[in-house]
């Protein structure tokens, strides 16, 4: 199992940069200090990805980082500086950011380090994760071996499979095939994601909380919703206690998510698909 902190946001970083800003630093603390796993820190590497449009050309720009150095190093923190200065010049951007502190069954490196990359015959996919899955289950379907790859890397690679194969709307298959994922789910854990997809032309991002039963209760796992006039996010219950503590200016805005996947718009905010 994986234990891990994670931050999707759409922003209008151009008409209002203060809220992106304030949620990334928020982000970090509960990266460096996770007052739900007694004070531990997500250290085994962090890394972002973000679509960035332009209004004058119409078109997504990729911008994608990850790394093994922790989150509060002079070198991060010149990069997440660096990040938010440039996407200040973006009309909309749609981020998922994602801090990891890798389980003892799982293999350490920069290349599992999230958000996981996968090119399918139509679409690019991006994805984070928190929780836990059975990947020796999910092995098998891939066709890899589950020593060289983490539980989150066979979760994206199955999503990416079953993306190939599926006929009908994307936000017909991605509700399918986490229907089918929650199978998976590791006792006491959650499927917490975040999905990023472009297929023809077109970007899709969702989220999902899918708790066990028995995991329905833990903090660890719950996640919270902030919806604003410029901002839309869903993030890790420990961002949500650093807001709280140092910020109650958002605190209206902000609810507990209830299980589910969801696909977030600037049209309609955040939308249950199941």
């Amino acid at each position: 199992m994986v234990m891990c902190r994670l931050l999707v946001l759409l922003s209008k970083p151009r008409n209002e940069n203060q809220f992106l800003e304030k949620i990334i630093d928020y982000f970090v603390k509960a990266s460096v200090n996770d007052v739900y796993i007694k004070g531990r820190g997500h250290r085994d590497g962090w890394g972002f990805v973000c679509l960035a449009y332009s209004e004058s050309t119409g078109k997504p720009v990729v911008l994608s980082f990850k790394t093994l150095s922790p989150i509060d190093s002079i070198y991060s923190k010149s990069i997440l500086n660096r990040f938010v200065e440039k996407v200040s010049v973006y009309d909309e951007v749609y981020l998922m950011i994602h801090s990891r502190l890798g389980g003892l069954t799982e293999p350490y490196g920069e290349e599992h380090v999230h958000p996981y990359f996968f090119k399918g015959k139509n679409h690019l996919l991006w994805f984070i994760h928190n929780g836990g899955v059975d990947k020796f289950r999910l092995s098998e379907f891939v066709g890899e071996n589950p020593l060289l790859h983490t539980d989150s890397w066979f979760t994206a690679a199955y999503i990416s499979f079953k993306m190939n194969d599926c006929s009908s709307s994307v936000d017909e298959c991605v509700v399918s095939i986490y229907s089918d994922l929650a199978e998976y789910i590791s006792k006491n854990s959650s499927l917490n994601t975040g999905l990023l997809i472009l297929q023809n032309g077109e970007h899709h991002l969702y989220v999902s909380y899918i708790p066990r039963a028995e995991a329905a209760s833990n903090v660890y796992y719950a996640l919270y919703q902030y919806v604003g006039e410029t901002n839309i996010a869903v993030f890790s219950s420990t961002i949500h206690y650093y807001m709280v503590q140092e910020d109650k200016r958002y605190v209206d805005n902000v609810k507990q998510l209830k299980p589910g996947v969801y696909k977030l718009s600037f049209k309609n905010k955040i939308t249950k698909l199941s």
